[in-house]
């Protein structure tokens, strides 16, 4: 009877916890939730001349408020916030450049006072019309364009000829040796840049980056080393083991941003290059060179998903009430098997997804690239748009830029820095606790907790957090600093 009033009491208590109201306009994540509550929410579906700008609102406990997808910590009490859209203002110019053998076609679009110059790379088998290839390609570049980035896309040699080369049975970049000399894909970029200086549209002090998508990944690595470029950042592609030998003969010196998928699975990168690409960026950290690493891991589907990627919202919301009748999501909304192995069972039961398979080929595909993007598949993802943009911009720099005239410190005091297990909080007495809130960051920009207050004197504990730099960002009265700790 005992364990029968406990089991009620804490059912009671459960079920009749305070929660609070999100409110999300044009996007998706309104409810009721408690405070501390993770909620991912998400921008609404845009053209495919728009991109999103940025989530403005009631943001203080957004995990990053330029992604389109990000987690909010629900604090206690009730909060909204907006999902901004923008125009493209700058269009693309499409144009032929002769190469070192063949004319390379080559897109490009220079913004007015741009800050730097960025080569967005094409996967296995794509193209220069890279830009074209997915709202999520569109969306990193149009932000990329908004924050002040020149863009440049061309592509392969093998891709121009559509002949493998090499005949290592893809058409692709050739990631290796790392010369214009012995590399024709580092030669037609080395001209193509000679030949926008030429003519004006280049300038050539500017820094360079370079963006690339697994083996574009891979190639933007070398390309960067070979030609000096200012960084480097790979999606789902690990990079040419040469790099990384410490043989003393190749060495990579510039900084390297890795974003890999957890649950990739093509055959030449998968778990194994997400593991090598991490010892890659702890090597360059080791040398005290600038690098990042951002894991993307499964997240929730929702019903309007793919009205990103060509479905109507009705589409889409019956696309996703019939796999989730069928079994593919977790409770946590989750998909729990990849875009092939969904296309495979969807073939094998054809009667059991008559609404699916009323749509046509490209319809199906914009589903199964939404649903790798969800399962962490090996495909490009806009998911961090933010957080290369601030990677290309600021390096492994991290906020501590004042916001407003407070003069903090007499608000707070924070120790030790370094910390190996507690990190000591202590606000001044004169200054009331519940006014503040306090918000923990790992290196990558990650909202990690969220901290609000009760009594002047607390703890945060680092004892099983990894070492490595954080930031604790302190809010009071919608002004706010961050602060660098380090944890050993």
């Amino acid at each position: 009877m005992k364990q029968l009033l406990l089991y009620l009491l804490i059912t009671f208590n459960f079920c009749n916890a305070q929660t609070y109201t999100l409110t999300v306009t044009n996007g998706y994540g309104s409810g009721n939730y408690q405070a501390g509550q993770a909620v991912h929410i998400y921008s609404k579906e845009f053209g495919v001349n728009q991109f999103f700008d940025q989530w403005t609102g009631d943001i203080a406990s957004i995990e990053n408020k330029e992604n389109w997808h990000t987690t909010l910590i629900m604090p206690n009490t009730n909060v909204s916030v907006n999902a901004i859209i923008d125009n493209y203002t700058t269009n693309l110019t499409n144009t032929s450049i002769q190469g070192q053998n063949i004319a390379k076609p080559v897109n490009y679009a220079f913004p007015a006072n741009y800050q730097g110059v960025i080569y967005f790379l094409h996967g296995s088998g794509g193209s220069a019309n890279v830009v074209n290839s997915s709202i999520e390609v569109r969306n990193f570049i149009g932000k990329a364009l908004k924050e002040g980035f020149a863009i440049i896309t061309t592509e392969a040699e093998e891709s121009t000829l559509n002949q493998d080369l090499n005949g290592d049975g893809a058409i692709r970049w050739k990631t290796y040796p790392y010369t214009s000399s012995a590399n024709i894909d580092i030669s037609n970029i080395e001209i193509i840049n000679t030949h926008l200086t030429n003519l004006g549209i280049l300038n050539n002090t500017k820094p360079k980056y370079t963006v690339g998508i697994s083996n574009g990944g891979w190639f933007a690595q070398t390309l960067a080393l070979a030609l000096n470029f200012n960084k480097s950042v790979s999606y789902i592609g690990q990079g040419e083991p040469a790099l990384y030998d410490n043989s003393g003969v190749i060495e990579m010196d510039k900084p390297v941003m890795w974003i890999m998928s957890a649950n990739d699975g093509n055959p030449l990168v998968g778990v194994a290059g997400l593991n090598t690409s991490q010892g890659y960026s702890n090597q360059l950290v080791s040398e005290n060179i600038c690098s990042k690493f951002i894991t993307h891991n499964p997240y929730p589907m929702y019903p309007e998903r793919f009205a990103r990627d060509e479905l109507s919202l009705l589409e889409s919301n019956s696309t996703y009430q019939e796999l989730l009748n069928n079994g593919h999501l977790t409770s946590n909304k989750i998909p729990n098997i990849s875009g092939f192995q969904l296309a495979s069972v969807i073939q094998s039961n054809p009667l059991n997804y008559p609404f699916i398979l009323s749509l046509n080929n490209s319809k199906l595909n914009a589903i199964r690239r939404q649903w790798d993007i969800s399962f962490a598949e090996h495909i490009f993802y806009d998911d961090y748009n933010a957080n290369v943009i601030n990677f290309l911009k600021n390096g492994c720099e991290t906020l501590s830029t004042i916001e407003a005239n407070i003069n903090f410190s007499d608000i707070i005091a924070y120790y030790p820095n370094p910390t190996t297990d507690f990190l000591n909080i202590k606000i001044n007495k004169n200054y009331n606790p519940n006014k503040l809130q306090i918000l923990l960051h790992n290196s990558e920009g990650r909202l990690l907790k969220s901290i609000n207050p009760s009594q002047n004197d607390f703890q945060i504990d680092f004892t099983n957090k990894m070492t490595g730099v954080y930031a604790i960002t302190i809010i009071y009265e919608n002004k706010k600093i961050a602060y660098k700790i380090i944890k050993k």
